[in-house]
């Protein structure tokens, strides 16, 4: 069976970690692979952009070619903005053999900003943003505004792309979209 190299994609807190994590609960050595973890293993990540961000991209890539080869799935939950970074996974999806599929993971915009305001405010953060975090920083719900819209164009240029609502309190239903989509 051809390992499977999967990218989901979407705006923050939409389900996407949540979605992985429970692909790789119910498949041996799958990774699930965290690209912001990637970036927050750097030194001084955040003061040396736009080359943390290259360095972080380069790592995940070596990864899950690594992973693949081996025969086993790879599930990158990450917000991408660029279709250079699909392009990449793609021709390191064929020169491994794996099967490479796409999916955004999607709900309506004004859902979406709540969402992560919420998992903000369980963080501990009564504004639902992280001081000096990226979203914080960068306009908190225009800078959400503008990742959903990204999100949403970004994928819309991709022809095998998959669209999944993801469904608030609903892990079970939108897993199971994801298991249809990858079938």
């Amino acid at each position: 069976m051809k390992p499977k190299l999967i990218i989901i994609n979407g705006p923050p807190a939409i389900g996407k970690s949540t979605i992985a994590q429970k692909y790789v609960d119910n498949h041996p050595m799958a990774l699930k692979l965290d690209i912001d973890e990637l970036w927050f293993m750097l030194g001084q990540w955040q003061s040396s952009r736009p080359a943390s961000n290259m360095q972080k991209m380069k790592l995940a890539y070596v990864m899950a070619g690594m992973h693949l080869q081996d025969g086993y799935d790879v599930i990158v939950a990450q917000h991408l903005d660029n279709l250079s970074y699909y392009k990449v996974f793609e021709s390191i999806a064929r020169a491994c053999g794996a099967t490479m599929y796409e999916v955004l993971l999607i709900a309506p915009l004004q859902e979406a900003i709540e969402r992560c305001k919420e998992r903000g405010r369980v963080s501990g953060y009564p504004s639902g943003f992280r001081p000096g975090g990226i979203l914080e920083s960068e306009g908190r719900e225009s800078k959400l505004a503008l990742m959903h819209k990204v999100s949403s164009d970004v994928c819309a240029k991709r022809p095998n792309m998959h669209t999944i609502h993801s469904e608030q309190g609903s892990v079970a239903a939108t897993y199971e979209k994801l298991l249809l989509a990858i079938s």
